[in-house]
C-alpha cells in the first residue's frame, strides 16, 4: 500500500511524523533519523520533513544524505550529496522534495567525514495554511554505534491507547529502521506498568537499511490502557536496529517522540566515580569490579626495574651450588654450571647429542667456517637432523651461502626463499633437481604446511595439489605475457594443450586441443543428467562467429548490429520474436490470376518439419474485403481466392515444428522449479530482493591472490 494515496491510513500510521518536543542529539560520522516522509495527508493537507545537520568540527564534512523507503530492503537507496563547513549549519526545508523528488516514507541514513549532529521535523501543513499552522514532531539523529544487535534489547515508553481507537485520548506507533546493511528479526513483547507480560510477536526479518512502522495493536489487538511498555529484541541476523515510539493526541495530532533506551556503556554508566581506564598493551583490564586492572606479560621491562632493586632477596638461591650462574634455555631461567673456558686446537672430541654437538659464533659479526677438503662439512645419522644447518635471523641475510668464482653462478638456503638460485651460463638452471628412479620421484618438490604441494620434472612436467578452495593446483601470473601456457604438439585426439577436471562432478573441459579430427581452442563437458554445466559465465559473453547450440534458455534476446544510417556512431537492435510453440514463421507476396486466385508454394521440406497451421492475408493496394484462404496447406502449398484479378497480396504462414528432434524435446512453457531453487529468483532485484536470492549468486570461487 502506498501511503501518499491513502488519506485515512496516513493519519494513523504517520502518527509518528508529528510531534512537540524537540530532543537531545548526538554527535557521529554515520547517524540515523528513523522516520521521515513526503506524502498526502487527511483533508487535503500535506506531510513534510524538515532537515538540520551541523558540523562542530574544524574541518568541512561531506554528507551522503541516504533515503531508506519503509517496508522494502534498501541495499542502494538514493543518496545526495552535500559539503558543510566547519561549524556550520545546513537546513534542508523540504528534505524528501530538495533532495530526492520523492513522495514516500521511510528513514535516513546521513553518513559523514566528520562528525555531525543531525535533527529532523516531520510535520503536517494543513491545506492552505502556513508554516505557522502545522502540528509537527521532531528526532533527534541517532548515531550508529547506539543500535542494538544480536541478543541486544531495548525499551520504548509511553504506550497510551484505550478502546476504542477512536475514542481514545491518544494512540500509538512503533517501529525501527535497519543501520548496518544485514537482516535482523525483531522479537517485540509488551507489558504492563507493573511489570508483568501481555503479549509476544516476532516480526518478518527486516532487511538491509528497512525502515519499518507499526499502530500498536499490530502487536496488541485488544490493547486498552494508559501505560504500557514496549520491548524490542534482535534474536537473529546480522543486522542492527535504532528504534522509535509516538503518543499522538486524537484530536489534535499533537505528537510525542519516545526515544529507545541506550546502553549505560554508551552514556558514561551508570555509577558514580571512573567507570574505566584507559591504558597501553603494558596493562590489562578497564579497572572495574568484573575486570580489574593488572600488569601484561612481559609488561615490565629492564627499563621500568630501579638501578638496585634486584637484591639478593629477591632471588631465589636456595636451589644453586657454589660456581653455578642463572641461564636461560629457550624457556626458562635457572642455576647451571659456569662453562665458560677456552678451546685448545688441535681439537677432537666424541659425544651424543640430539642437539647441535658443537658451534662456533663470531661475535664480529664475520663469517665462521671451518676449513678442510671442503669449507664446511657435516654427517647426521639422526632422522630429521641436517648434515650442515645455517640459519639468518634477519632480512637480506642467508642461511647456507655457495658461489662460483668460475662460473658466476650462485645460490642460498634459508634467505628470503627457501631455495634461490641464478645461472649467468647460457642453457644452465639456477636451481637444478633430477630424479634418476621411476615414475614415483621427483625432481623438485616442494610442499606448504595447509598441504598444497607440486613438484617439477616427475611423472608429470609440472604437477600441482591444493587441498582447499583458497588455493591453487597450478597458478601462473605474468604482468605483460601469459600467465600460464600449455602447448599439445601432437596433432591427433587426446593432445590438449591444458587439461581441467572436477572429479566429483565429471565435467571437465580442455584449452588447446584435437577433437573429432578438428583442433579446438575450448571444449568443455558435463553429464547431460543433473545439474552440472559444461560452462558457466555470470557477466557478458562475445562470440564473433557463428555458434551452433542444442536449446537456448534465455531471459530475453535481440540482434545487434551497426546501425545503417551511423554505422561509425550507434548500434541497432532488435529483439526476438518469442512464442509458448516452437513456431516457424513464413511470409511473403503474390499478385492473384484472372480469377482472383493464387497457389504460394513452400518448399519440399515444409509439411515435413510443420504442423498446425495458421494463415494471415492482407490486401495491397487496395481492399480486399472478400480474401480467403481457399485450400489449406497440402502437397507443400495453399491456395488463396476471393481477390480482385491481379491484385497484389501479402501472406504469413505460421507452423508448429513437428520434426524428429522437437518431437523428442519439447520445451515447456511452465514447470515448477526443483527443489535447489525453490524460494529464489533468476533477477532478485526485479522482485524487491536482495542478491543473495539470485539462483546464479553464489560467493566467488577461487584461490586466494
Amino acid at each position: 500500500m502506498k501511503l501518499r494515496h491513502a488519506s485515512r491510513v496516513v493519519i494513523s500510521i504517520l502518527a509518528a511524523l508529528s510531534a512537540s518536543q524537540a530532543l537531545a542529539g548526538f554527535s557521529g560520522t554515520e547517524v540515523f533519523i528513523p522516520s521521515v516522509g513526503r506524502g498526502g495527508g487527511a483533508a487535503g493537507s500535506q506531510w513534510y520533513t524538515t532537515l538540520w545537520i551541523h558540523n562542530p568540527s574544524g574541518d568541512f564534512a561531506n554528507v551522503d544524505i541516504h533515503f531508506l523507503e519503509r517496508n522494502v530492503s534498501n541495499p542502494s537507496p538514493p543518496v545526495a550529496h552535500d559539503s558543510i563547513g566547519a561549524m556550520q549549519t545546513r537546513r534542508y526545508a523540504d528534505v524528501m522534495t530538495d533532495l530526492f523528488h520523492l513522495q514516500k516514507f521511510g528513514a535516513l541514513r546521513i553518513v559523514s567525514s566528520a562528525p555531525i549532529i543531525v535533527n529532523a521535523r516531520v510535520y503536517n501543513l494543513p491545506s492552505g495554511g502556513e508554516e505557522r499552522d502545522t502540528q509537527g514532531q521532531f528526532y533527534g539523529g541517532v548515531p550508529a554505534s547506539f543500535a542494538i544487535g544480536n541478543g541486544q534489547v531495548t525499551t520504548l515508553l509511553g504506550v497510551f491507547q484505550t478502546s476504542p481507537k477512536t475514542s481514545s485520548q491518544f494512540r500509538y506507533n512503533f517501529g525501527w529502521v535497519e543501520t548496518a546493511g544485514g537482516n535482523a528479526t525483531v522479537r517485540v513483547m509488551i507489558f504492563r506498568e507493573d511489570g508483568t507480560w501481555i503479549e509476544t510477536k516476532e516480526y518478518p526479518s527486516t532487511g538491509a537499511y528497512e525502515a519499518r512502522l507499526y499502530p500498536v495493536e499490530d502487536l496488541l489487538p485488544s490493547v486498552n490502557a494508559t501505560n504500557l511498555r514496549i520491548s524490542l529484541e534482535v534474536i537473529a541476523g546480522t543486522g542492527k536496529i535504532v528504534a522509535t515510539g509516538s503518543g499522538v493526541a486524537n484530536r489534535s495530532n499533537d505528537a510525542s517522540t519516545f526515544e529507545m533506551s541506550y546502553r549505560d556503556e554508551l552514556l558514561g554508566g551508570s555509577g558514580a566515580g571512573i567507570d574505566t581506564v584507559a591504558h597501553d598493551s603494558t596493562l590489562t583490564g578497564n579497572g572495574t569490579a568484573s575486570s580489574p586492572l593488572g600488569i601484561t606479560d612481559g609488561g615490565v621491562t629492564g627499563g621500568k626495574i630501579a638501578v638496585g632493586a634486584v637484591t639478593p632477596a629477591k632471588i631465589n638461591f636456595t636451589e644453586a651450588m657454589v660456581g653455578q650462574v642463572l641461564k636461560f634455555d629457550g624457556v626458562n631461567v635457572g642455576w647451571a654450571n659456569d662453562e665458560a673456558g677456552g678451546l685448545s686446537l688441535p681439537y677432537a672430541g666424541a659425544d651424543y647429542s640430539t642437539g647441535e654437538l658443537f658451534s662456533l659464533v663470531n661475535t664480529s659479526g664475520n663469517s665462521a667456517y671451518l676449513a678442510g677438503a671442503h669449507g664446511v662439512a657435516g654427517l647426521t645419522t639422526i632422522p630429521s637432523r641436517s648434515g650442515v644447518y645455517g640459519q639468518a635471523n634477519v632480512n637480506d641475510a642467508y642461511g647456507v651461502y655457495g658461489t662460483s668464482s668460475a662460473t658466476g653462478n650462485w645460490g642460498y638456503l634459508g634467505g628470503a626463499d627457501g631455495v634461490s638460485g641464478q645461472t649467468v651460463q647460457s642453457g644452465r638452471s639456477g636451481v637444478y633437481g633430477y630424479a634418476a628412479q621411476d615414475n614415483n620421484g621427483y625432481g623438485v618438490f616442494g610442499r606448504n604446511v595447509i598441504g598444497t604441494y607440486g613438484y617439477l620434472g616427475g611423472l608429470h612436467g609440472v604437477y600441482g595439489y591444493a587441498p582447499s578452495a583458497v588455493s591453487c593446483g597450478v597458478r601462473g601470473e605474468s604482468a605483460n605475457g601469459v600467465g600460464v601456457w600449455g602447448v599439445a604438439q601432437a596433432g591427433n585426439a587426446g593432445s590438449i594443450g591444458v587439461f581441467g577436471e572436477n572429479s566429483s562432478g565429471h565435467a571437465w573441459g580442455a584449452l588447446g586441443g584435437w577433437f573429432n579430427n578438428f583442433p579446438v581452442g575450448v571444449k568443455a563437458y558435463a553429464p547431460s543428467s543433473g545439474t552440472a554445466y559444461a560452462g558457466f559465465f555470470d557477466g557478458n559473453v562475445n562470440v564473433t562467429g557463428s555458434l551452433g547450440a542444442t536449446t537456448i534458455y534465455k531471459q530475453s534476446g535481440s540482434f545487434k548490429i551497426d546501425h545503417p544510417l551511423d554505422p561509425a556512431g550507434k548500434y541497432l537492435y532488435h529483439s526476438f520474436v518469442e512464442s509458448p510453440d516452437m513456431m516457424n514463421v513464413y511470409n511473403g507476396n503474390v499478385v492473384l490470376d484472372d480469377h482472383g486466385e493464387a497457389w504460394v508454394e513452400l518448399p519440399e521440406w515444409f509439411e515435413t518439419l510443420n504442423r498446425d497451421f495458421r494463415y494471415q492475408l492482407t490486401a495491397i493496394g487496395a481492399p480486399g474485403p472478400n480474401l480467403y484462404v481457399a485450400e489449406e496447406v497440402a502437397g507443400n502449398r495453399f491456395k488463396i481466392a476471393g481477390g480482385e484479378p491481379g491484385a497484389k497480396v501479402s501472406w504469413q504462414l505460421t507452423g508448429i515444428r513437428h520434426d524428429a528432434w522437437a518431437n523428442a524435446h519439447r520445451i515447456p512453457v511452465e514447470e515448477d522449479k526443483p527443489a535447489p531453487e525453490q524460494g529464489r529468483y533468476l533477477a532478485p532485484e526485479l522482485f524487491g530482493q536482495p542478491p543473495e536470492l539470485g539462483i546464479n549468486f553464489e560467493e566467488q570461487p577461487g584461490p586466494q591472490r
